[in-house]
């Protein structure tokens, strides 16, 4: 039975992405908000006429149809690398996919320059994460002409809509920070799969006749997010639908305890029993996602104000923070300056470990998974 309910689960998710875009959108994803839409997502379409957009009355998804008629994959660019990764994964060979950013660089700040605009000029799809993330992404499109990608068309995917959030900020006094939350969701297995499941719905409304080989695509990568979150047996008996409802309710534990001779937790989860309760300091809020998931603690962060270095008097505050509370591990985005996270550990004996943010940002990182695997193995391996 859980299987069966499993693959429902899995039959239904593209169409209800599709419908969720056309009416409420967001309520479909595997975590949500309850939010009503952003402005990003419903924004009427730009009527503008440019030389690019003058006289393109077709249909938004007709540049996208002819593409795959004519055997064509659809030509699909991202934002950053882990949602090129999705939509590769998903997509398959029916897409040709390209990412502007990669885990090298930091995705807040990209100069929005031609170069850019040309790479997406004859775009089939767009996918962004939204929340703020990508605001240089606006003055990329609106450079490219590109009316298939303009807000509210089928080639807009947002990778974030209807996805719970955390860490909401309103007051730009307190730097670079982003009013709808912490837009670094793919740090939390739960939250990919529901972006996994909006570029699914995403791809799917613009080339509809692909929707099926779409959905399969997402089912395939859905079973090997599972199997690496709960352990290959106890997804393939219980169904990880079944077991993300669990985890989102915090009663996973409770519910394997009541099988008695069930299959055990596996996967990250188990692998990551060793990091809950411990707590650390990062320099940005970008592992915050992380840490909630796999029952990590952030003592206080380098940054005292997002996207600004801290000041000497904050610095004395962090490390008055981590002796006190004996805190012996610094977690950083290896494109940060490390120079207060040295000083700090010549204080403390605290251990600095430096992970890429994105896909491609390291030796090995190669897809959205890898990432995950990659970031607890470095905590693992911390003293």
């Amino acid at each position: 039975m859980a299987r069966s309910e499993h693959r429902t689960d899995r039959a239904l998710t593209v169409l209800l992405a599709a419908a969720a875009w056309a009416g409420a959108a967001g309520a479909a994803t595997g975590i949500g908000s309850g939010k009503e839409p952003r402005a990003e997502d419903g924004e009427q379409p730009s009527r503008v006429a440019t030389a690019d957009t003058a006289g393109a009355a077709e249909p938004a998804g007709a540049a996208a149809r002819a593409r795959t008629e004519r055997d064509e994959p659809l030509h699909v660019v991202t934002t950053i690398g882990v949602l090129a990764d999705l939509a590769t994964q998903i997509g398959g060979a029916r897409v040709a996919v390209e990412s502007l950013t990669d885990g090298r660089v930091d995705a807040h700040h990209i100069q929005p320059r031609p170069t850019l605009m040309r790479r997406v000029r004859q775009a089939d799809a767009f996918i962004e994460i939204g929340l703020s993330y990508e605001l240089w992404a606006e003055r990329v499109l609106d450079g490219a002409g590109n009316p298939r990608l303009a807000a509210g068309r089928p080639g807009r995917i947002v990778a974030s809509t209807g996805i719970a959030t955390s860490g909401a900020a309103a007051d730009r006094a307190l730097g670079d920070v982003h009013p709808e939350g912490n837009p670094h969701l793919w740090l939390d297995p739960l939250r990919l799969r529901a972006m996994a499941e909006n570029v699914a719905g995403g791809l799917a409304r613009v080339d509809p006749k692909g929707a099926a080989h779409y959905e399969a695509g997402l089912e395939a990568f859905r079973d090997r997010l599972d199997a690496a979150l709960f352990g290959p047996a106890l997804a393939g008996s219980v169904g990880g639908a079944k077991l993300v409802r669990l985890t989102e309710r915090g009663r996973l534990r409770s519910y394997l305890e009541a099988r008695g001779s069930g299959e055990a937790l596996g996967g990250w989860l188990e692998r990551a029993r060793p990091l809950e309760g411990r707590e650390l300091v990062t320099y940005h809020k970008s592992f915050g996602y992380l840490t909630e998931r796999f029952g990590m603690h952030v003592a206080i962060e380098i940054e005292e104000h997002a996207g600004i270095s801290p000041s000497a008097r904050h610095r004395d505050r962090v490390l008055a923070v981590m002796r006190a509370r004996g805190v012996g591990l610094i977690l950083q985005v290896d494109f940060y300056d490390t120079q207060a996270a040295e000083w700090l550990c010549a204080r403390t004996k605290a251990e600095l470990v430096r992970l890429p943010l994105d896909c491609g940002g390291a030796t090995g990182v190669d897809d959205s998974l890898a990432l995950i695997d990659t970031y607890l193995a470095a905590l693992l391996a911390a003293d």
